[in-house]
Order: structure tokens, then C-alpha cells, then sequence
């Protein structure tokens, strides 16, 4: 039932200490963060994939960001068609399958391999991302650790590099995203990420992504690095420190929210995160779950 522009239903909330308590919410647009879901290109091609779409429409999210593995330009005119059948946009473009299933890396010590995923990025991610009028997200295509630390850094600077000069015209926005130092060489806290941008001079053009598991690895709190580069993302994501859906692990979000409380933050929230038995279950779970801590830390 939707009245004076609030919304009322009931869900399922749990916390730490009581789960599965029947509770009543009023949840206020003015108190919550649009919210997002980021959606793999083998979701895509399924059959679950519109019912999956409805769902995320019924619990009132925002968008979706897609993470693919080809950029037909024809496949994403008929995924926008979609998405805005579901009153849903496509915030964002991520690159990590497509990283990996072509072993791309930025920061690749072999300089062949490097240009060339740098080249297939322009031609492909960027202009895919130019047609749908979104972001580019970056994070496994940073590259993952290899023996040379320094010269891997000097690779991925250079990459960034050559993408700038061509992105200036382009104007898409590239997210790096601050991932751990497990699993890149490059950019690991939200500061260091910070610190790429501002050598590259690329503010306003490149921005950070802050993940809420890579955060939990990497930094000594959520506050300080929200609050000290709150000026250099507009995009948060939310995954628990088992990488499920949020509210299915043990990281305290509403310090998080607290945080972006602090920092005034006026962009979205979304959800990422590996499905660990339904769908349906736990994104109407995970939604809920956020939007409660939200009514009850901002």
C-alpha cells in the first residue's frame, strides 16, 4: 500500500540477536538510499532472468549493474528496452567476467598483454558503455598480484594513462574499484585508490568504488575513509564479509551507514554478493535488511 509517498509493508528483518521477527516498516525515501543490484551476464542469459528483474521491481531497487562478458552493442539496446520495462536503469557496467574469461589485466608484466587489454577496453567497454550512458566499473582488470609489485604499479598507471587520453573525449565514467590486496596489485584501500585518481589528475572523470568486503580486509574502520573521500564516489557496495547478500554474514552495516550519514552521501547502495540458496529469499531479505538499518542510523 503506498501512501503519502511512504511505503508500507511487512518483511522479514533479522538481527544478531533475534531473526525472522515479524516487524511492520515505514520506510521513507528521505531516510534510505536508492538501491542496486549487481547482476552477472549468466543471469542475463537465463530464463530466470525477467523474474528475477520483477522481483527487484516489486522491492522498489533502483537499477541494476550488469557485469558482462561480450559488449554486443544490440544486446545491451535490448537489455536497456528491459530494464526500462521494469522501471529499472543500468547504473553500471562491471568488467570482472570479462576480465577473466579473456585474462585481461592493466597491469599485466607482459607489455604485449597489457596494450591489448587496455585496446579491447577502449573498443569494447568504453564504447558499450558510451551507448548506454553509464559508468565503467574496474576491478579485477586492475591485475592480480604478481612477483613484481613496483612494476606492476608503473603498468597499471600507464594503462589508466592511455585510457584517459581517449576517455577526456569520451567522458565515461571509470570507477576504480578498491579492492584487497589478495587479489590486486593495485588500489587496495579507498585512500590509495583516492591517490591513483589525483596523480592521474582524473577527478571528475575517475572515481573510487568502496566495497564493503574489500573495506572490511583493508581498512581499519568504514568511517574515516568514507568521511575523508566522500567527494570521490557516488556508488557504494554493500557485501557481507562471507561475500553473500548483506544481513547473511556478520559485518555491522550500521556503522556504515553511519558513516555515509556523516559524509551527507547522496548516491546509491548495491547489493553484491554470491546467492547462497534463493534469490527471491534472500535479495527481498538483504533489501529489507538495509533499508532497516538505514530508518535506524541516518
Amino acid at each position: 500500500m503506498v501512501k503519502n509517498n511512504s511505503c508500507y509493508f511487512y518483511i522479514d528483518v533479522w538481527d544478531r540477536i533475534e531473526k525472522n521477527r515479524r516487524l511492520k516498516l515505514k520506510i521513507r525515501d528521505n531516510v534510505t538510499f536508492p538501491l542496486c543490484l549487481q547482476i552477472w551476464d549468466t543471469d542475463f542469459k537465463s530464463s530466470n532472468f525477467t523474474k528475477m528483474l520483477q522481483i527487484l521491481c516489486q522491492e522498489h531497487f533502483f537499477g541494476v549493474e550488469l557485469n558482462l562478458t561480450s559488449f554486443d552493442i544490440s544486446e545491451i539496446e535490448v537489455l536497456l528496452e528491459l530494464l526500462r520495462s521494469y522501471n529499472l536503469r543500468l547504473t553500471g557496467i562491471a568488467t570482472g567476467a570479462w576480465a577473466k574469461k579473456n585474462d585481461y589485466s592493466f597491469s599485466s608484466e607482459d607489455e604485449n598483454a597489457r596494450k591489448a587489454s587496455v585496446k579491447a577496453f577502449i573498443e569494447q567497454v568504453l564504447a558499450a558503455a558510451a551507448f548506454a550512458k553509464t559508468k565503467v566499473i574496474v576491478g579485477t582488470l586492475k591485475g592480480a598480484v604478481q612477483i613484481d609489485k613496483q612494476k606492476q604499479l608503473q603498468s597499471f598507471f600507464r594503462s589508466l594513462c592511455e585510457i584517459d587520453a581517449v576517455n577526456k573525449k569520451m567522458k565515461v565514467p571509470v570507477y576504480l574499484e578498491a579492492t584487497n590486496h589478495y587479489e590486486s596489485c593495485a588500489a587496495n584501500t579507498v585512500s590509495d585508490t583516492v591517490e591513483v585518481i589525483k596523480k592521474l589528475h582524473g577527478e571528475g572523470r575517475y572515481f573510487v568504488l568502496p566495497d564493503t568486503y574489500h573495506m572490511n580486509m583493508e581498512e581499519t574502520n568504514f568511517f574515516i575513509p568514507v568521511l575523508k573521500n566522500r567527494n570521490y564516489f557516488t556508488n557504494i557496495h554493500m557485501s557481507d564479509n562471507n561475500r553473500c547478500f548483506p544481513g547473511y554474514g556478520m559485518l555491522r552495516f550500521g556503522e556504515v551507514y553511519s558513516a555515509l550519514k556523516a559524509a551527507d552521501y547522496q548516491g546509491t547502495v548495491t547489493i553484491e554478493g554470491r546467492i547462497q540458496n534463493d534469490f527471491d529469499e534472500e535479495i527481498r531479505n538483504s533489501a529489507a535488511f538495509l533499508r532497516c538499518t538505514a530508518m535506524n542510523f541516518c
